[in-house]
């Protein structure tokens, strides 16, 4: 196998920060099938980090996989390092699994989860050298599809998108590639394929419809073709939950939730008259507990991760959690995983619940008030009060917690100052009751409400940036002497948040300018830019107050074309309960008799199969798959040794390919990830965080191949067969690391592994087309170099260091000459500058250095190769 990765932008790579995001090895990652029938790339416009963490978009990213007729590839919004420079470099941006262009794919699926978003969509199909406004492409591009939450007010999207794909994806998206499939099969033209697509009833397809303008308040209809529907265009059917768990491709980079996560249920309960997923999830759905049990024992085992996440908007409302977490603390404990749920609701978890989650890994979590006074909270139908909020934090304090993040909103629709005292006082007490001492620590986030479609509140006002700066000023005054973390959300995002969620067609046209204003990522503080979206909104002639304004009763709305699962009448319902200051009941069905009559096609015969207790089955069929991993260990390792000693093992690897694009911190983690999966017994440290006792004989630097690399790991049984390891390892490591020998290590082996190498090979691969006179020209020059002065920052200073210290020998030789090297290159690259180097004074000198001494001297470097040259320090 080459040392050197085949990626066609790696000249790029090299430059950017974190080039794993894009190049970097997978664990599970499929090769696409260029013959399948159908294209489609799945696209998630923020960074890689953000959009692996996404459970939808694994969901359909697995599920289009089994299709078997599709070819389904990932992209994600590049960071704008290499964002630009692909620009500068006029090459288009390509897909996560093959580098293809976007532009050769049959259909672009956009996911929209937050209208921030939006400029980084435009920055996509920008770079992929698509044309930005659907009226301007034809049957030689791809059809650009959105889904997601966002989806539900298309509008703002409208003349960029072709078509939008609201409520659950796994059956919409389905049938939209069987309808390109015909139409791909028939010749049929992009036009009959739109009017195809809207025929379902179930994909809303802008240019078929008239444009509802926010500014006018007027519709401009246009009369639907012969055999189209009328509005409103309904989300599709729910998807059940009852099938596997699509286990994830594992990513190369560690992520924002970076564990596996099992979707215990889809929809909420609650009834939160502000929360937008509360309406279009509905009805609630479950999964079985015998099949959460299963799922996230198996997908722990196979994925490598040493966490598994309850996933659900309000985890602690699914009815069998204590069986759940009951099965899986004991069970994960033994195989070092922690258990978290992730959810913003967490209340009344039980103290039992608790207890299984914090078995592993007690660090934080998040409870959300939302209002600081009964009265409010009672006004947005949040049915928690504050004796819930501080039983959980006594629970939380008493079982070891060191962390809790308190949430809540401000801006809300009859908020007083009362309230904004409210949350002062009861966070006060949630102080007292949960401490701040030590290393115990309590936080508080305030955000600014924004008025989503089809909840309650769509129609009512947003508060605007003054005033929210106005009320967070005031909160401030509040938390004065308040020993916790307060922190806000920029009250300019939420402004362009809110314009955006119930914006017309017009604020397309501000999009747009946005984008050509430089605007991208925009939910990233550090990228906002409030200049050009102030410029964007005049220029597209926005009314920002009449926009934020609260909207009238009977006023026409922009997405009046879509329809949910729940009625408009009761969305005007409960938002007169509101003004009323008076609760409504909770959504339980199918399990609870009270029922408001949202809409949502509930199926109450579903109860009996949610609440049966199959839990037992579930945790056996768990437990088999416990002792069918272990069993792949034991021909490996001597089990049943009963070893009380320390035990330490070394392994041998190369770092090639994808690989080198890895930093140190995803080396290691990817590594423990693979013995985890191939059932090493790894010996795990003490403490809230235990970890695997792993170290690397040296840090590996990015972009730097390594050959003979060497790792220190403890484990608490002897190696038996380094063969049935190897083999195993095979099977559980990701493309580019390559394990080469295993063997234990006596007790003073262990130690002096630990200090380092004595020295390392380096090696410089030179482009094509080098002339090996001029290379041997400036290695002389550097022979005779009195110093080689490099500044490094050091602990928050600079500091000088003479990198020619670090060097014992600089040599320009043919590749096939360097042993280490030999038949592992490219022959393009025929010329190396090698360099042994060593330490001084406990610093290395960094290959990024070197290479960039070499620039000065006009030698281009292609590739970096390493080798450690003594296997253990003196």
């Amino acid at each position: 196998m080459s040392v050197i990765d085949d990626h066609p932008h790696r000249h790029l790579l090299q430059k950017v920060e974190k080039p794993a995001r894009y190049a970097g090895p997978e664990y599970g990652a499929h090769r696409p099938d260029p013959s399948a029938d159908v294209s489609l790339v799945l696209a998630f416009p923020d960074v890689y980090e953000v959009g692996c963490s996404n459970l939808g978009l694994t969901i359909l990213y697995r599920l289009i996989q089994q299709l078997g007729w599709v070819r389904v590839e990932r992209v994600f919004a590049p960071w704008p390092d290499y964002g630009d420079a692909l620009v500068r470099s006029s090459l288009p941006l390509g897909t996560r699994e093959s580098g293809a262009s976007l532009a050769g794919f049959d259909v672009l699926g956009f996911s929209l989860q937050h209208e921030l978003t939006y400029t980084t969509v435009l920055w996509m199909l920008d770079l992929a050298r698509l044309p930005l406004l659907s009226a301007d492409r034809d049957a030689r591009h791809p059809l650009v599809i959105a889904g997601g939450p966002c989806a539900t007010n298309p509008e703002p999207l409208s003349a960029f998108v072709d078509a939008f794909t609201p409520g659950d994806g796994e059956q919409i998206l389905v049938q939209v590639l069987e309808l390109v499939k015909d139409a791909r099969r028939h010749g049929a033209s992009r036009q009959d394929l739109l009017a195809a697509l809207a025929r379902t009833g179930h994909v809303f397809v802008p240019s078929l419809y008239g444009r509802l303008s926010t500014r006018t308040g007027r519709c401009v209809p246009v009369a639907p073709p012969s055999g189209h529907p009328p509005w409103p265009v309904r989300l599709a059917p729910p998807a059940g939950l009852l099938g596997a768990a699509p286990l994830p491709v594992v990513p190369s980079v560690e992520t924002v939730f970076d564990r596996f996560q099992v979707e215990i249920a889809r929809g909420c309960a609650g009834g939160c008259r502000f929360c937008h997923a509360g309406v279009i999830y509905r009805p609630v759905r479950e999964r079985s507990p015998g099949s959460v049990v299963r799922e996230a024992v198996r997908g722990a085992l196979l994925t490598g991760y040493d966490e598994v996440s309850l996933a659900s908007l309000s985890t602690a409302d699914y009815p069998a959690l204590l069986q759940v977490t009951g099965a899986l603390g004991p069970v994960l404990d033994q195989r070092r995983i922690a258990l978290s749920v992730a959810s913003l609701r967490a209340y009344g978890l039980p103290a039992a619940a608790l207890e299984a989650i914090r078995r592993v890994r007690a660090t934080g979590m998040t409870l959300a008030p939302e209002a600081g006074t009964d009265r409010l909270r009672t006004v947005i139908n949040k049915s928690v009060t504050p004796g819930d909020l501080l039983d959980a934090l006594a629970r939380m304090r008493d079982l070891g917690w060191q962390k809790a993040k308190l949430y809540f909103m401000f801006g809300l629709p009859t908020e007083t100052d009362a309230d904004l005292e409210g949350i002062a006082g009861l966070v006060a007490e949630a102080v007292r009751t949960f401490g701040s001492r030590g290393r115990r620590r309590l936080s508080v986030s305030v955000s600014g409400f924004v008025p989503k479609p089809f909840t309650p509140f769509e129609r009512e006002a947003f508060a605007g940036v003054d005033e929210l700066r106005a009320r967070a000023h005031r909160i401030r005054e509040l938390f004065k002497d308040c020993p916790v973390q307060l922190s806000f959300h920029d009250h300019r995002q939420r402004l362009v948040e809110a314009l955006l969620a119930r914006g017309g067609a017009e604020m397309g046209d501000a999009l747009l300018c946005a984008y050509r204003g430089g605007c991208r990522f925009d939910g990233w503080s550090e990228m906002f830019r409030q200049a050009a979206w102030d410029a964007a909104l005049a220029g597209a002639g926005v009314d920002v107050p009449a926009q934020c304004a609260e909207i009238e009763d009977g006023a026409p709305l922009p997405w009046d074309g879509i329809e949910t699962h729940v009625s408009p009448a009761h969305l005007a319902s409960e938002r007169e309960l509101a003004r009323a200051s008076k609760a409504s009941s909770r959504c339980d069905a199918p399990w609870g008799e009270r029922c408001e009559s949202c809409g949502a096609p509930c199926d109450p015969s579903n109860a009996a199969l949610f609440h049966g207790d199959d839990t037992r089955a579930g945790l056996g069929e768990a437990l088999e798959a416990i002792v069918l991993h272990l069993e792949s260990a034991r021909e490996a390792f001597d089990l049943d040794s009963g070893a009380k000693e320390r035990l330490f093992m070394l392994l041998g690897f190369d770092r090639t390919g994808k690989a080198a694009w890895l930093g140190h911190r995803d080396t290691l983690r990817i590594i423990g990830q693979s013995l985890r999966r191939a059932a090493v017994p790894l010996r795990y440290s003490q403490g809230y965080t235990p970890r695997p006792g792993m170290v690397f004989c040296a840090a590996m630097p990015v972009g730097v191949a390594g050959l003979g690399e060497l790792l220190r790991v403890e484990v608490t049984a002897p190696l038996r067969s380094e063969r049935a390891l190897l083999d195993r390892l095979e099977q559980t490591t990701p493309e580019g690391i390559d394990f080469s020998f295993a063997r234990m290590l006596d007790p003073r082996e262990a130690r002096a592994l630990a200090r380092g190498p004595r020295s390392m090979g380096l090696a410089f691969l030179l482009g094509p087309g080098t002339d090996p006179r001029e290379v041997e020209r400036v290695v002389k020059e550097l022979h005779m170099a009195g110093a080689m002065p490099v500044v490094r920052s050091d602990r928050g200073r600079n500091v000088t260091l003479d990198l020619l210290g670090m060097i014992d020998g600089v040599e320009v030789r043919r590749v096939a000459d360097v042993t280490w090297l030999a038949g592992r290159v490219p022959e393009m690259h025929a010329l190396a500058v090698t360099l042994i180097t060593r330490p001084l004074d406990g610093r290395w000198p960094r290959p990024s250095e070197l290479r960039a001494v070499l620039a000065g001297y006009g030698v281009e470097v292609e590739w970096m190769v390493r080798t450690l040259h003594a296997e253990v320090g003196a």
